[in-house]
């Protein structure tokens, strides 16, 4: 699989850290690559640790040391959801990352519980939902410094 990746993916392992900027983009086309071979499951889980990374970078924060208050972070973002006052606060680029915290961490566990939550997604339905997501992930992963959320 990684022979078939572009030369920039397959040079990762030595030259990039993962924890940077550049990292982050090479993890949004290992992201991509992994949905079109159908490895769902890893793409998500790829996406998942690549959105707290970006996101402690964002926010100033060291990837690794502030891990655990990144995660609560995104988490809160996403509980405010429920919350008509509280998201009425949000702006847009706030709304889009707490929604998609909140779709990968409901996929994430469809997944990883094997559908044993209350009202799992289908198994088809699952599927396409993780690849979409995937995607959404990747491309909020490598957008550019100066673009919005």
């Amino acid at each position: 699989m990684v022979g078939r990746a572009s030369p920039r993916l397959q040079s990762w392992v030595a030259d990039d850290n993962p924890l940077s900027l550049d990292g982050l983009h090479l993890q949004a086309e290992l992201i991509r690559l992994l949905r079109d071979y159908g490895l769902v499951q890893q793409a998500v889980t790829v996406a998942r640790e690549a959105v707290v990374t970006r996101y402690a970078l964002d926010l100033g924060r060291d990837p690794l040391q502030d891990r655990e208050a990144v995660e609560h972070e995104l988490g809160r973002l996403a509980s405010g959801l429920q919350d008509q006052a509280v998201r009425a606060g949000y702006t847009s680029e706030t709304h889009r990352l707490a929604e998609l915290w909140n779709a990968l961490t409901n996929v994430r566990n469809d997944i990883n519980h094997a559908g044993m939550r209350s009202h799992p997604e289908t198994t088809a339905n699952l599927h396409r939902l993780a690849s979409e997501l995937a995607e959404k992930a990747a491309n909020w992963i490598a957008r550019n410094v100066d673009q919005p959320e």
